[in-house]
């Protein structure tokens, strides 16, 4: 014969039941709230991207793809030149912020990697870059920041190897700018 529960273990554990299925129902209303929290977020931050800079990024990746390195640099150091009014004279500081992070997007994801590619494809032509990762004022870091990707979008197309040597300095000097930048954000954001 089973075991005899009394009435009273019996109603405690119909409550911690209860009270377990309760938890388990919060936990998942919490679930969906945050899902659908982040899905409004992302699909803010795209309506504000469309507004500020058309679609056009998104139409452009195949084309993209079939460039050569030198030629993706210069496309995507015309599409960052463009971000920099918004990242410093913006009209608050969360404007200056988003358009920074999507600079620093763009960088990462997009400018680096070809950076790296197009590094690999003229090795002969590199020469060591003088990092000193020294804090600018925002004025200094706009003034290089257009400087170096002015000079990238010139570049194009390399007409010697000297030219190349040229775009691979301009390509550390982007990272190492893009560095203090980042470090200037994050200490205002962090305030």
């Amino acid at each position: 014969m089973g075991e005899v529960i009394s009435f009273k273990k019996a109603k405690k554990k119909k409550e911690i039941e209860d009270e377990l299925y309760q938890r388990k129902g919060r936990i998942e209303t919490a679930r969906a709230s945050i899902e659908e929290y982040w899905k409004n977020v992302k699909k803010e931050e795209e309506e504000w991207f469309n507004e500020r800079f058309g679609e056009r990024y998104s139409e452009d990746i195949p084309v993209i793809d079939s460039m050569p390195n030198v030629a993706k640099i210069q496309y995507l150091a015309i599409d960052m030149l463009k971000l920099i009014p918004d990242i410093f004279h913006g009209n608050s500081w969360d404007t200056q912020f988003d358009t920074w992070l999507y600079f620093y997007e763009l960088y990462i994801l997009e400018f680096y990697p070809v950076c790296e590619n197009y590094v690999k494809e003229n090795k002969e032509f590199e020469k060591p870059y003088p990092y000193n990762f020294k804090p600018m004022t925002k004025n200094k870091l706009e003034e290089d920041l257009k400087g170096c990707l002015t000079k990238l979008i010139e570049l194009y197309p390399e007409k010697t190897d000297e030219d190349k040597t040229s775009i691979m300095y301009q390509c550390a000097r982007l990272f190492e700018i893009e560095e203090i930048l980042f470090d200037l954000f994050y200490k205002e954001l962090m305030q």
